[in-house]
Formats: structure tokens, sequence, C-alpha cells
């Protein structure tokens, strides 16, 4: 994998990171009036935004200290895998008492499609670790964009007059 590609990770996640502060004090919720699902989806956009810019700069920081390809992409799979699970369940913990979206589960369900590819290749049972690698760092720019766009445009039924 290019190092190209992982900065180009590691810029857009940066951008990312930058939006939910723009998100943050757009209409109401900058006077602090968020409602609970909000608070979640913002720590949603936010928290792999961050996983995706570590990982995109880990396998060079890695190479420093270990040698041999394999072992560096194996080692970055393990970094964000535990991340990402961290992330995980604290939204889970976080999203417990907030209404679930079907698109929300669904992405919920690719992420651990994901969590399995970096399992299986941190334990070298899936050859395509840089691949797997890659996925993962893409997970994070996805689960983030989702809800960026959930924050943007997602409205809530408590806000919309019954017909």
């Amino acid at each position: 994998m290019t190092d190209d590609y992982l900065f180009t990770i590691a810029e857009i996640a940066v951008a990312l990171i930058g939006f939910s502060g723009v998100v943050a004090v757009l209409g109401h919720r900058g006077k602090g009036s968020w409602q609970p699902a909000e608070r979640v989806r913002l720590l949603a956009l936010t928290e792999p935004s961050m996983i995706a810019l570590t990982g995109a700069l880990l396998p060079a920081t890695l190479q420093l200290l270990l040698s041999g390809d394999e072992t560096i992409w194996r080692v970055s799979n393990l970094v964000v895998l535990v991340l990402h699970l961290i992330a995980f369940g604290a939204y889970i913990k976080r999203s417990r008492n907030t209404k679930t979206l079907l698109s929300q589960k669904l992405m919920a369900s690719l992420a651990v499609l994901v969590f399995l590819g970096l399992g299986a290749s941190t334990l070298n049972l899936w050859p395509y670790h840089e691949f797997t690698f890659a996925l993962g760092l893409l997970l994070g720019i996805a689960v983030a964009v989702f809800n960026f766009s959930l924050l943007l445009f997602h409205v809530h039924s408590d806000n919309v007059d019954a017909v």
C-alpha cells in the first residue's frame, strides 16, 4: 500500500474531525440544546475519524520499530481492530437509550464483518493484510460520513408535526 493512499485517508479523517466542529455550532446545537441521539452521532462522527487518522499513520511508525511487512500489517490490523472495538462498545453503551435507525443497524453489521476480517488477518487466517487494513480505515471514514449526514439531514420524529 502506498504512503500516498494512507496519507490521503489521514487527510480525509482530519477533514471529518474538523467538520464535527462545524456541526457542533450549526443551528440549535450551538446553543447547547442537543438531543441524546445527536450527541451519540457526534461522537460516532469524531471517534471513527480519529481511528482512521491514527491507523493511517500507524504502518509508517511501526516500520521504525518492526521488520517485515507482514508483521507490520498484522500489528496494524490488531491496533485498528482494538480501537474500533473500543469505539463500537462505547457507541453501543451510549446509544442504549436512543432510537436506532435501520441504517445504523446495517452499518453496525458491516462493521462486524470488517472486525472479523481484521481479526482473521491479525491471526494470519486471512492473507490479505493490506487490503483488510484498508477496509478497517475505510470503515472509520464511512461511519464518520454516515453520522455526519445523519447529524445534518436526519429529521427527528419529535420535530415533525403529525399528519
